[in-house]
């Protein structure tokens, strides 16, 4: 045995003799066994970050629209001040009449003139009324209010029908920041 050793030579316990080179071998393999493993390890750590989700698909995706809400009830506000300002603290049922400077009634909370409600329902809606038609619009606040809020927010000048008190309340100013945020 003792030649044995000097050789390099030992008996493993199955009975084989192993030396430099086959633990080199070995090694070897255990280190490929190694790399192969973590590489398939590596390889499934990037096809999960490839196959997940980076973005909703268009069909499950839920637009929640937080502005349009708000900028109706701006336009809403911008109406209700001018018709609060108009009215002067009058209500719908008090069935306001003001003969204005140029001799004209304005008629409603909106104080509307009548040639206002003619002309608008024509340019808005294409329909022709009649001026008792219009008195009758003019002094239903549902009615005269949407038109007021047509004209504010379709005719590029229609705030200007109140003048006054588009000037005591920034009607222009409010209006420029409304179509800033639909812009």
């Amino acid at each position: 045995m003792n030649g044995s050793r000097n050789k390099k030579l030992e008996r493993q316990y199955d009975g084989t003799f192993t030396s430099f080179k086959r633990k080199v071998k070995m090694l070897f393999r255990g280190f490929v066994r190694l790399s192969i493993i973590a590489g398939i390890g590596y390889a499934i750590y990037i096809a999960g970050g490839i196959f997940q989700p980076r973005s909703i698909a268009v069909d499950n995706i839920i637009e929640v629209d937080n502005l349009t809400p708000k900028i109706a009830e701006l336009k809403s506000n911008l109406v209700n001040a001018i018709q609060k300002c108009e009215s002067k603290g009058h209500k719908e049922s008090d069935g306001i009449i003001i003969f204005d400077s140029n001799n004209e009634a304005s008629i409603g909370t909106m104080q509307f003139q009548r040639k206002t409600v003619v002309y608008y329902y024509k340019i808005l809606y294409g329909k022709t009324i009649t001026p008792k038609k219009a008195i009758l619009i003019a002094l239903d606040d549902e009615k005269a209010e949407q038109l007021a809020h047509d004209i504010i927010f379709k005719d590029s000048k229609g705030v200007n029908n109140w003048f006054n008190c588009a000037n005591k309340i920034d009607a222009k100013g409010r209006l420029a920041t409304i179509k800033e945020l639909t812009r």
